[in-house]
């Protein structure tokens, strides 16, 4: 691991009681679903990073609505830390979506009240995010950390405040 917290922007990007995820296909989290987002780039405020993102991953214009919380989330790999990400999730008002060429294959509308039914295939600490940000909204900010055995991920430790 170099020594930096990456900062992350997540949209929620909800429909008719659906949410917006989107299958990894490079760095950590390879074939899982998980909330659209990336890298908050310099000279860049959430709220404009939280619309590009959410633009890039799934072609929606959309506008920030709010910040639902901050996850401070480390990733082990074995007994190495691999990452530490500073996550900053942003509920967002889809606005339209652009008709071209895309590749939809990658995301997902998951039913928010069967999530838990199709949680093998999605990011564990998302899952925790949507459950205590958007469903329950009994925190603000979240530290958890992951650990990487065997493709799968667990959660192995979380605080809510």
């Amino acid at each position: 691991m170099d020594d930096i917290v990456r900062p992350i922007v997540l949209t929620v990007l909800i429909k008719e009681n659906r949410i917006l995820m989107i299958k990894r296909t490079l760095g950590d989290y390879v074939d899982y679903f998980g909330l659209p987002g990336g890298k908050i780039e310099i000279a860049e405020h959430l709220s404009g990073s939280a619309e590009r993102e959410a633009y890039e991953e799934t072609r929606l214009k959309t506008k920030f609505s709010s910040l639902l919380g901050v996850v401070s989330e480390h990733l082990w790999d074995e007994d190495n830390l691999k990452e530490h990400f500073l996550l900053f999730v942003c509920s967002m008002e889809i606005i339209s979506k652009d008709e071209f060429d895309y590749d939809d294959e990658l995301l997902e509308w998951f039913d928010l009240d069967k999530l838990k039914e199709a949680s093998a295939g999605i990011i564990p600490s998302d899952l925790i995010m949507v459950k205590h940000f958007l469903r329950e909204k009994d925190c603000r900010f979240i530290e958890c950390d992951l650990k990487k055995h065997d493709n799968q991920y667990k959660i192995i430790s979380l605080r809510l405040y």
